[in-house]
Parts: C-alpha cells; sequence; structure tokens
C-alpha cells in the first residue's frame, strides 16, 4: 500500500496535536502531574515522531494517556525528573527539526 502524500504531514500533524494535549491536560492540573513512566513515553514517542515511525508513536501516547491500564507496578523512570514544559519544547524542537 502507498501512502498519499498528505499522509505523512497528518500523521505528524495528529500526534503532535495528540502529544500536546496530553501535555496541556497536564500543565492545567500541576498537582496531577506525569509519571516517569508517561515522561518516558512521551518522550520515546517524540522519538518516533522524530524518525517517522507513527503507529509505534501512537502507541507510546497511548501508554502514557492510559497509564491505568500500561504502567507496571513499582516502574522507575530511566532518567532524572522532566517537566511538563521540558517535554513541550522537546516537542516544539522536533517539529521545528522536521519542516
Amino acid at each position: 500500500m502507498t501512502q498519499s502524500p498528505q499522509s505523512v504531514p497528518t500523521a505528524r500533524r495528529d500526534l503532535s496535536q495528540r502529544i500536546e494535549r496530553l501535555l496541556d491536560l497536564h500543565r492545567a492540573d500541576p498537582v496531577q502531574g506525569l509519571t516517569g513512566y508517561q515522561v518516558d513515553k512521551l518522550l520515546d514517542a517524540m522519538d518516533h515522531l522524530q524518525g517517522g515511525h507513527f503507529s509505534d508513536c501512537e502507541w507510546m501516547v497511548l501508554n502514557a494517556e492510559r497509564r491505568d491500564l500500561f504502567e507496571p507496578r513499582n516502574y522507575m523512570r530511566r532518567g532524572g525528573p522532566i517537566d511538563v514544559g521540558t517535554l513541550a519544547a522537546r516537542l516544539k524542537l522536533v517539529l521545528a527539526n522536521e519542516g
């Protein structure tokens, strides 16, 4: 199956908007915050978005959105703490480098 010329930009836009909505949700409720699992999955999603692996990106975003289903018990984050603003800046950088 071949991709239409619009499919790649559309997938990129839809996935980046999905990530932005999740970040905005947590920015609006800083008390809840993102778990380490969600941060890791969002970073993975951005890596996949940057590489053009849209189905993998979608899966990572779903994992971040539905941590109640996917997050293992006692999950330990891979790196240090990252706040929502830093994630949003990283997403902007990923999107800027693709255009």
